[in-house]
């Protein structure tokens, strides 16, 4: 079982979407992490995509970390610097445990 380690572990659940199709989702108390087949999702739209695309979200539902990290509006994404959400990215990716 695939499952996402935060303050607890959560295990990632299957969903349903009319437009993303199927994925996987771990729900924690201010964020998601999604994974799911782009690839899959993009050829549903009429596109043909010859390579395998994963793609893994993290989607907030609160905005406590983005506030902290000094976003508050989308203009604050302006002059960000991205190399601050591979982090997180590469972060909440290894708390993904089989």
């Amino acid at each position: 079982m695939l499952t996402h380690k935060d303050n607890k572990t959560t295990p990632f659940k299957w969903r349903y979407t009319k437009d993303e199709g199927d994925y996987i989702q771990a729900r924690h108390q201010r964020y998601f992490i999604k994974i799911y087949n782009k690839r899959k999702h993009y050829g549903k739209q009429g596109y043909i995509i010859d390579k395998e695309i994963l793609r893994f979200e993290v989607k907030y539902s609160k905005m406590k970390a983005l506030n902290d990290g000094g976003i508050h509006t989308l203009y604050d994404l302006v002059d960000i610097d991205f190399k601050r959400f591979k982090e997180v990215l590469l972060t909440e990716w290894k708390r993904a445990v089989c």
